[in-house]
């Protein structure tokens, strides 16, 4: 076929007006990235062959007559654009597969609130080890213990109920101290292994028939009434008690936990008309600082409890 070149009116021979086409050349890519029509192969040229064309992506800085030689071309594919010039959809996944990688190998730091006072650094370790490897794990404390347990101290009207019934306690320590340890004991099994002479003491009857158990259970609350008459000035008392738990007896800080609750609800129990909500409210913060505290000396004296 022939394609004639002007009008239909020939003003000279025919031969001299009747020209083969030929092959238009391919436009040169603009300088501003690589228009939609050109993303995908050019499959008929105007001589009517088939071929292909390669695109080469060229920088927002580069000439069109510079060879590029950190961007290849591409025939098929989506092309994005990055800060770096235009990359294509293998560059693309070798990206981010990279950067997934890099990722996965950075460290993450976690700040985990909220948690149980009891809590110490290798419960946190067994919770979210299933997740992923721990490299390290610390709970800070202040002067009062955990950070996220920190509480004020007593109002005046608090310690007037916290020392009101422990006058009602005072008379009769050796019976609340053997129901406290009977009780520890019986919810909290493992805390019985900690002392070895009660290991063989397998039944209640044995538990209350022993000497060892009324008089240690006098023993701790004797301790506990001393530290709470002082209220929060009880730093002579407390600190020769937190270094005889820390370093020879390796009492965890959750025991002490385990055995304040337990004294509240034994008081309870033997008090309920002089131990009513605001009493038990105020037992309980009164122990919290004391727990609070043996754990802040617990560090002093390298013990993690």
């Amino acid at each position: 076929m022939m394609y004639l070149w002007g009008n239909q009116e020939p003003t000279a021979t025919p031969d001299a007006m009747v020209q083969p086409f030929t092959t238009i050349p391919f436009p040169p890519p603009p300088q501003n990235g690589i228009p939609t029509e050109y993303g995908v192969p050019h499959t008929q040229d105007y001589a009517g062959q088939t071929s292909e064309h390669n695109l080469t992506l060229y920088g927002s800085t580069q000439a069109h007559g510079e060879q590029s030689t950190n961007t290849p071309s591409t025939q098929n594919g989506s092309l994005t654009q990055t800060e770096g010039g235009a990359q294509t959809d293998g560059q693309q996944s070798q990206t981010q597969s990279s950067e997934n990688t890099e990722s996965k190998s950075t460290p993450k730091r976690l700040h985990v609130s909220n948690i149980p006072f009891r809590f110490r650094d290798p419960d946190l370790r067994q919770m979210f080890g299933q997740f992923g490897k721990i490299l390290d794990v610390e709970i800070i404390f202040n002067e009062r213990g955990s950070k996220h347990q920190q509480i004020m101290g007593l109002s005046d009207d608090e310690w007037h109920h916290v020392l009101g019934i422990w006058a009602k306690v005072e008379p009769d320590l050796s019976a609340h101290g053997q129901e406290v340890i009977i009780r520890l004991f019986q919810v909290h099994p493992e805390t019985q292994e900690r002392f070895a002479k009660f290991k063989n003491l397998k039944t209640i009857d044995e538990l209350k028939s022993s000497e060892e158990v009324k008089k240690h259970g006098t023993t701790v609350l004797t301790a506990l009434g001393r530290i709470l008459k002082l209220k929060n000035n009880h730093e002579p008392e407390l600190k020769p008690l937190a270094e005889s738990h820390a370093t020879k007896h390796k009492i965890p800080v959750k025991y002490l936990e385990f055995i304040c609750e337990i004294i509240v609800k034994v008081i309870a129990e033997k008090h309920p008309s002089d131990f009513g909500a605001d009493s038990q409210a105020a037992m309980r913060k009164a122990l919290e600082l004391f727990r609070n505290d043996m754990a802040s000396k617990y560090k002093e004296f390298g013990f993690q409890g």
